[in-house]
């Protein structure tokens, strides 16, 4: 129903119209209803003005019947607001009133809005004729409105279409001489806006347009009123644009409209902006006549004679009226001065032609073209302000282009340049043409050369191949001999002119074979391509049928369809004989070499061999001296020590200050003893091993002022001795080697096993070195070439790794044998154990025992007193201990031993309390004894003595067990207080 409304002119038999019947009378709005409903109308009731209008905008109806007087709002006020609202204001309004009849009222009614006013009692017939007669109308309105609205698209749209079209379009009125409308493209394109170009008058159109083209365009259309509807005028023509610039427009014109005699009265035109395409067609065009006189120079050069100056000349000729240039200068590279020499000179005034006769690389625009091998280009404004351009503006030049002329090979030949006075620059495409002018000139001076010098090449060819002492034949695919050069006559004793059309294996009829074991001949040699170009040796034949060596080389030549061979020929007889003596001295050589190579395998494998002994020997001996000064220098100043701490006891007097000094001397003498032991061979090393000990070089390189971190992911307790020692002593070498070259105070030690090899790696960040410029034969002992030459002893390598500023890493590889299986370390045990009752069983260690500790007092006399049990190898030092010790009356020594297996022996039949443990002893040292008493007897403390106060030393022996560890030159001064820590601390875990 809704379309049915929007589209009336489609409105079928079934269309029922909508009337609103509006009355607060129930019964005179019922007959109405009825009437309305008889005549085959909708109707739709409303009783009051809030319903009216509601039901308006809901319903849509065609028609309301409104009555005046309502309740709550005014018929007149409900009448206003239907028509004053957009959305309702087609609605038709007929207004019925039994009360406002008078013709006041009536037209009141009327100016509010409603289309019909008619004043009760009314006829039906009345009332339904003036309903239809609304209803016609509404529906006329409505087509006129449905039209309006399509116009107004179609409008819109061809408006939208001739604003995007690309061209200018226009409606020229000619009554009132100017544009009734431009379309939006029109200002772009001519730079105006569009309603400045309404108001351009004919004059003002006659201004814009190009006077070569004027009267061309006055003259088209001066023949529009000829023309037929329809009919168009089309014309090419330039306008000027508001930036002064003239661009070409493509204009096409028809008649519009005509006045009543049938005269033009407006066209209707468009202008479609060519500029570009014509300057395209201008290039092609003036590319086409380019390519043109190329080709018309091109023809006149190939059929002048040789003459470079003659060829110049023509070509000026050609190009002065096509470019317009009035200048030409042509030079020519002379090989001895590398400078420029004029071959000619075209538009040179007489006065400055000596100018321009010879020109240096770099002088002027020619010369620094020659200098630098490109082109150079200088307009009106280069030519003033540029020194090279001096030469240039005494000739009156105001556009100069100046090009090389090279050859194939990049080799520049000279140079051709061109100026003009008559305009300030070339165009892109005369540059262009320029450059292929020029290019082609190059080729043409480049064809002359080369064949003169092919003429050259040949004269000398034929004097080198007469006057060659190897012989030279040529021949065909079949073997017959062309031609030969003297040589072939002395070689092989014929004459020349008798060679000529005999075969080659008249000469050779078959390869040099000494043993008789022959390849194909010479047939076989010419048709195998994989052999061309390669030498091979032949038998020759001499006229007199005796044979000698020669040496073959083939090359195979392609002309004129033809396959022809050149054969090189050489008599190799001497040559052999001095092969064969050659060989015979090789072979000798060879054995001399094998044999010495041997030697020096095996001196080399000796001298490796004796350095690994010389580094151990070395290592033993330096053991030896720091056991020496160990066991007896260092236990002697520790005993020194003790005595002077019991004499310190006592009251000295006058010799407490001698005292004093003798024991601060004692101790200096023994820490230099310590570090003199360390130094030569660092208990760490025999006591805990490589890795422990590469921890203790970590911390002593504090002494040089160095930070070294150490990773160690592998337990290497199973190094072999040599082993041990030399990586070692190659570490601390390399570790001082950083710290003396490196500039740095970093580095690093890493430790771990990859396929059963050792890796220590000793980096730094410093400065690096030139491996290929370091000579490490010159270095010390334990240099970077005596460490590789150890490690190469030991079936191992050493790889360094350095660049200067890049740091160093230097890894030392060799053989890893592997710790032990658990089963041999239980076995190791038992027959340690074993030996252990063995020797108690002996009668040699019930000697070792103190005879005072064989026969103990009862236990009850002495039941507070503390069991002691000291274990030394030192017998001084037992002694100087036990009457430190047995001052103190809660001491007890029970017992003494001189080595870890004697202290394990004894701990089980005397039952100490405290055992003091040296460390170094021959056989069990002190640390597995403290492990294996402390497994045998947890009860028992162990407090350990040592020479030496390193913390490693210290840490493994409370890994052990130890309660505590004391240096022994401290003994005197702590024992017997650390005994009673010791003791009381035991009590207090208890």
């Amino acid at each position: 129903m809704g379309d049915n409304r929007c589209h009336p002119r489609t409105v079928s038999a079934t269309f029922q119209h909508i009337i609103l019947n509006v009355d607060d009378d129930e019964g005179a709005r019922y007959a109405k209803t009825k009437i309305f409903e008889r005549a085959g109308y909708r109707v739709v009731e409303a009783a009051n003005g809030a319903e009216t209008l509601r039901l308006v905008q809901e319903q849509q109806p065609h028609l309301v019947l409104l009555d005046i007087g309502l309740p709550d709002i005014s018929g007149l006020e409900i009448c206003r607001l239907i028509k004053k609202n957009p959305s309702t204001e087609h609605v038709m309004v007929l207004q019925v009133s039994a009360s406002c009849v008078r013709p006041q009222e009536r037209a009141m009614g009327l100016d509010g809005g409603a289309d019909v006013y008619l004043s009760e009692p009314v006829e039906a017939d009345e009332l339904i004729g003036a309903a239809k007669a609304l209803l016609r109308l509404y529906d006329r309105e409505q087509e006129s409105r449905v039209l309006l609205k399509e116009l107004t698209e179609r409008e819109r749209f061809i408006k939208s279409m001739v604003d995007a079209a690309p061209s200018t379009v226009y409606l020229y009125d000619l009554r009132e001489q100017r544009n009734l409308y431009t379309n939006a493209r029109s200002g772009a394109t001519l730079g105006y806006a569009s309603d400045e170009l309404q108001f351009v008058g004919r004059d003002t159109l006659q201004s814009w347009v190009h006077p070569d083209d004027r009267p061309s365009v006055m003259a088209q259309l001066a023949q529009l009123p000829e023309q037929a509807d329809g009919q168009v005028l089309e014309f090419e023509c330039r306008v000027q644009h508001r930036s002064k610039e003239w661009r070409w427009f493509l204009c096409r014109n028809v008649v519009f409209s005509r006045d009543e005699n049938g005269q033009p009265r407006q066209i209707l035109g468009t202008a479609l902006d060519i500029t570009d395409r014509k300057q395209q067609d201008a290039i092609l065009r003036r590319g086409k006549e380019q390519q043109a006189l190329l080709l018309e120079i091109s023809r006149l050069i190939l059929e002048m004679p040789v003459d470079r100056a003659a060829w110049t000349k023509a070509i000026y000729e050609k190009v002065a009226p096509h470019l317009d240039v009035d200048l030409c200068l042509n030079f020519l590279v002379e090989q001895k001065t590398k400078g420029l020499q004029l071959l000619v000179g075209l538009g040179v005034p007489d006065a400055l032609a000596w100018k321009a006769e010879r020109l240096d690389p770099g002088q002027a625009f020619c010369g620094y073209v020659l200098e630098w091998g490109t082109s150079v280009v200088a307009d009106a404004e280069l030519i003033a302000v540029d020194p090279r351009g001096q030469f240039v503006r005494e000739m009156g030049a105001r556009a100069y282009a100046c090009h090389p002329l090279k050859a194939s090979n990049g080799e520049i030949l000279g140079t051709l340049s061109f100026g003009t006075s008559r305009k300030d620059r070339f165009t892109e495409e005369e540059i262009g043409f320029l450059q292929t002018l020029c290019h082609l000139v190059a080729l043409a001076w480049e064809r002359h050369s080369v064949s003169s010098a092919l003429g050259e090449s040949e004269m000398r060819l034929k004097a080198i191949v007469d006057s060659a002492l190897d012989g030279i034949i040529t021949i065909d695919d079949q073997g017959t001999i062309h031609s030969v050069n003297p040589a072939v006559a002395r070689l092989f004793g014929y004459p020349s002119g008798i060679l000529l059309g005999r075969n080659i294996r008249l000469l050779m009829p078959s390869p040099y074979c000494p043993e008789g074991a022959c390849d194909p001949g010479i047939d076989h040699e010419l048709h195998d391509s994989r052999v061309s170009g390669l030498s091979r040796e032949m038998l020759g034949v001499r006229m007199d049928r005796s044979g000698f060596p020669v040496e073959l080389a083939i090359s195979e030549n392609h002309l004129d369809h033809a396959v022809t061979y050149t054969l090189l020929l050489r008599d190799i007889t001497e040559r052999k004989k001095a092969q064969e003596q050659t060989r015979q001295w090789t072979i000798e050589l060879e054995q001399r070499v094998s044999e010495r190579t041997e030697e020096l395998l095996l001196s080399r494998t000796r001298l490796r061999a004796l350095a690994s002994d010389l580094t151990l020997t070395e290592q033993r001996e330096r053991q030896r001296l720091a056991t020496e000064l160990h066991d007896y220098l260092a236990q002697l100043l520790v005993f020194g020590r003790m005595k002077l701490s019991q004499a310190k006891r006592g009251n000295l007097g006058p010799a407490t200050t001698l005292v004093k000094e003798l024991d601060d001397m004692l101790d200096e003498a023994l820490t230099y003893t310590r570090s003199l032991v360390a130094q030569l061979s660092p208990p760490v090393l025999r006591e805990f091993g490589l890795v422990v000990a590469i921890k203790w070089l970590a911390e002593q390189m504090r002494r040089h002022d160095m930070t070294v971190t150490v990773q160690c992911e592998a337990d290497l307790t199973s190094v072999r001795e040599d082993q041990a020692v030399l990586i070692f002593q190659s570490a601390r070498e390399l570790l001082i080697n950083v710290s003396k070259h490196a500039r740095t105070s970093q580095a690093s030690i890493a430790v771990w096993i990859e396929k059963g090899m050792l890796h220590l790696c000793v980096g730094d960040e410093g400065v690096g070195f030139d491996q290929a410029s370091t000579t490490n034969i010159a270095a010390p002992m334990f240099g970077h070439f005596s460490i590789r030459e150890r490690m190469e002893a030991l079936g191992g390598r050493m790889v360094v790794e350095s660049s200067p500023g890049c740091g160093t890493k230097i890894t030392l590889v060799v053989p890893y044998a592997g710790g032990a299986t658990p089963s041999e370390v239980q076995s190791r045990c038992d027959n340690e154990r074993a030996s252990l009752q063995k020797k108690a069983e002996s009668p040699s260690v019930s000697a070792v025992l103190d005879t005072r500790a064989a026969s103990p007092e009862p236990a009850s006399a002495h039941s507070s007193r503390i069991r002691v049990l000291l274990v030394d190898d030192h017998t001084m030092l037992r002694q100087g201990v036990r009457t430190v010790l047995e001052g103190y009356p809660d001491i007890e020594v029970v017992g003494e031993a001189n080595n870890g297996e004697q202290a394990l022996l004894l701990a089980q039949s005397l039952q100490p309390t405290i055992v003091i443990m040296d460390i170094n002893m021959p056989g069990m040292d002190g640390i597995e004894a403290t492990r294996r008493l402390k497994l045998e007897r947890p009860e028992t403390l162990v407090i350990g003595l040592s020479v030496h106060n390193d913390w490693q030393i210290e840490g493994a022996m409370r890994e052990a067990g130890a309660i505590s560890f004391l240096a022994k030159d401290a003994a005197i001064e702590q024992l017997h207080e650390t005994i009673q820590v010791a003791i009381r601390s035991t009590a207090r875990t208890a």
